[in-house]
């Protein structure tokens, strides 16, 4: 019973929980690994003219599991150059918009704190060293804890909070929907409107209202079990399910990984707000997912399990891979390389 046709997050780990950490597993068109969580975050960075490929198999190949990383952007005269006369687009002219930190210090990429990062923090415990992953909004910090990151990456759990297409709240079943037609309801809209845009939400019977979209109050903020995001909103609405999109999850209490892709052009696909919602079912506390469409890549223990389209492998600056490390205390290995049930 795989991630999407698990009817709950106990009858998916009932089922992948007793399989072999770094199996491949398909459920429909996702394919995905589940990883033990005392892997080290590495980040393979492409190297002058070098394909994307050529990077995984130079660096990945030691790797439980690699993704693309983070979105990135070309100059008007390299995507050009890259998309109708080049071949393989030199690394430097590549730029990936989100920090990239390795053993806490940024190497590459820029400022982009409205975005969010995914990181491994190493913190000692009673146990000893215990590497934790976190997906959380602004850039990466550098504080001494945070040993490898990647920015400018879309969030799918946040401290075990999902995200998907709009607000939801743990009260929905008691809210209105702001009603455009109701002149009451109407003045609040145009009140609250922002940028030319009407404000879109609800309200409950004491006239509080709930933004659909975008940052509530802390009152609102309480209340919310998903929260919207524009950039997993234009994924699912202007791209579909069948959009390529790579991603990581991280489950605390089980202390494992779930890296997982959708080949771009996919028969069905899946929609990341069904990801979010079918991880934040099985127990995952934090996810993030990568750039998207054609630039999705999982590599699976040296094997290419979601390539990347043709141009993609020849732009994609920013891999992001999980490999074995040296953990001491209780983390080392879950009992028989197998993942916690």
């Amino acid at each position: 019973m795989g991630l999407l046709s698990a009817r709950d997050g106990a009858d998916f780990w009932a089922t992948d929980g007793l399989l072999p950490y770094g199996d491949v597993r398909r459920d429909g068109d996702l394919a995905y690994t589940l990883i033990s969580g005392t892997c080290e975050m590495v980040v393979i960075l492409r190297k002058g003219s070098e394909l994307f490929s050529d990077a995984l198999a130079r660096e990945g190949k030691l790797c439980e599991a690699v993704v693309n990383g983070n979105f990135y952007a070309m100059d008007k005269v390299y995507k050009v150059w890259s998309y109708t006369l080049g071949s393989s687009l030199d690394a430097s002219n590549v730029r990936p918009e989100g920090q990239i930190v390795v053993a806490g210090a940024v190497v590459a990429g820029d400022s982009r704190p409205e975005s969010f990062y995914i990181a491994q923090r190493n913190e000692i415990g009673v146990s000893g060293l215990k590497p934790n992953y976190v997906v959380r909004k602004g850039n990466p910090p550098i504080d001494g804890v945070t040993q490898t990151a990647v920015g400018g990456v879309g969030p799918l759990l946040v401290n075990d909070l999902r995200y998907g297409l709009e607000n939801r709240y743990d009260i929905q079943d008691r809210l209105r929907e702001l009603d455009p037609n109701n002149p009451a309801h109407r003045t609040v809209i145009e009140a609250r409107a922002a940028r030319g845009k009407p404000f879109e939400g609800y309200v409950d019977a004491q006239g509080n209202l709930y933004p659909a979209y975008g940052e509530p109050d802390p009152r609102s903020t309480a209340k919310l079990t998903q929260r919207s995001n524009a950039t997993l909103r234009a994924f699912d609405e202007a791209r579909g399910p069948r959009c390529g999109k790579s991603f990581i999850a991280y489950h605390e209490r089980r202390h494992c990984l779930l890296v997982g892709a959708v080949q771009d052009a996919a028969a069905t696909g899946v929609e990341l707000a069904v990801i979010a919602e079918k991880l934040a079912a099985a127990g995952f506390d934090e996810g993030a997912f990568m750039d998207g469409s054609d630039s999705a890549a999982l590599m699976v223990r040296g094997t290419m399990v979601v390539s990347p389209g043709k141009d993609k492998n020849e732009q994609i600056p920013v891999g992001i891979g999980f490999r074995l490390a040296g953990v001491t205390g209780d983390y080392r290995h879950a009992p028989s390389d197998r993942a916690y049930v």
